[in-house]
This record gives C-alpha cells, structure tokens and sequence, in this order.
C-alpha cells in the first residue's frame, strides 16, 4: 500500500502501515500506567521542554489526552511549566482531524 494519501479505511485496516496493528495496547491500564512512568522517567533527569511522539495516531484519543495530561504534569512537577507535546498524524483529512481538534482542546488545559 502506498505509505501517504488518502486511502478508504477498510484499505488502511488491511495494511500495517496507519497504525492498525502497530497499536501500544495503551486500553489495558497496566501498559498506559508504564507508558506514563516512563515518560516521566524520561522527562524528570534530562532537560526536555519538547516532547514528540512518532505516530499519535497510534494511540486512542481517549489514551492521548490522558498520557498528554500526565505527561505535562509530571513535567510541571519539575519546574517545566511550557512543556510543549508535539505529534506526527498520518491519518488522512477524516481520521487526522479527530487528533488536531483533541491536540488543540489540550493546549488549551
């Protein structure tokens, strides 16, 4: 399958490429509570204001919000109050804007 474009979702499910079957499984607490603690571990002894995540679209938008909101506080425990999360969304004009709006909703929290 061709790797950028707008593609119909029954063609992105069958791929490997767009997420589908490249998913972190964050839905099951035990994985997003490791995602969150190792973000913090990463965050609190280097001197990162930026955060960058590959693929966004590989987490749900429920996942996202929840690790981005964890993430910008255990940055601000430290001091780092601009912590800044960026992502890259390959999800095509539909799916990606789900993820720009919910990028824009959390930089207003």
């Amino acid at each position: 399958m061709d790797a950028f474009g707008n593609h119909p979702y029954w063609q992105r499910e069958l791929s490997k490429f767009a997420s589908v079957q490249d998913r972190l499984r964050e839905w099951d607490y035990d994985v997003m509570q490791k995602i969150r603690r190792y973000s913090c571990m990463t965050i609190k002894p280097l001197t990162l204001t930026p955060f960058g995540v590959d693929k966004s679209t590989q987490m749900t938008l429920d996942a996202l919000a929840s690790w981005t909101t964890s993430t910008k506080a255990c940055a601000a425990a430290v001091g780092k109050t601009n912590f800044f999360v960026v992502g890259e969304v390959t999800g095509g004009d539909t799916f990606g804007s789900l993820y720009m709006y919910a990028s824009i909703a959390l930089c207003a929290h």
